[in-house]
């Protein structure tokens, strides 16, 4: 009876022993949790701070943007086709559909000019039909431009001026 006794205690005592282990385990596996919540919160923080930083780098930035103009030449067709949309027509079922000749491009090209900033577009500059730009015609295109940017863009030509032109290497004479 004793030893049966003993081994009842001794069961008690594991029994016991186990569920405080399980207790810590469950204890162990919050804590794990707990610990990767915070790591994703330290995580997030990193990022929202270098996203903070960035934003703000761009804010001490924005006067540089402020004053960067954009240029393109681009040739363009001397006539507006007729969308599909636009020249539909209604008609009875039973009437046959409309003729419709198809729009073919004509020899007609010009040259467009176009510059603009961060607020929107400032010149719009279409060549004579024939010519292509050379020296001339691009050193009046930057003459154009310098009277828009005052014009729309009081102020700005005191400051430092940054001009991104995609054709500029072709145009080094002016």
């Amino acid at each position: 009876m004793r030893s049966m006794q003993r081994c009842v205690r001794c069961n008690d005592a594991f029994d016991a022993t186990m569920r405080s282990m399980q207790r810590c385990v469950r204890c162990n596996d919050a804590f794990d949790a707990t610990m990767r919540s915070m790591q994703r919160c330290v995580r997030c923080n990193d990022a929202f701070d270098a996203t903070m930083r960035s934003m703000q780098r761009c804010v001490r930035c924005n006067d540089a943007f402020d004053a960067t103009f954009v240029g393109d030449a681009s040739w363009c067709y001397n006539y507006t086709p007729e969308s599909k949309k636009t020249s539909m027509q209604w008609k009875h079922t039973s009437s046959p559909p409309p003729r419709k000749s198809k729009a073919t491009a004509t020899a007609r090209k010009v040259v467009l000019s176009f510059f603009f900033d961060c607020r929107g577009p400032l010149l719009i500059d279409f060549l004579p039909q024939g010519s292509t730009i050379n020296s001339t015609q691009y050193c009046s295109a930057l003459t154009k431009l310098r009277k828009a940017i005052r014009r729309k863009r009081p102020g700005l030509l005191a400051q430092q001026v940054i001009l991104l032109h995609d054709n500029a290497r072709a145009h080094v004479s002016c």
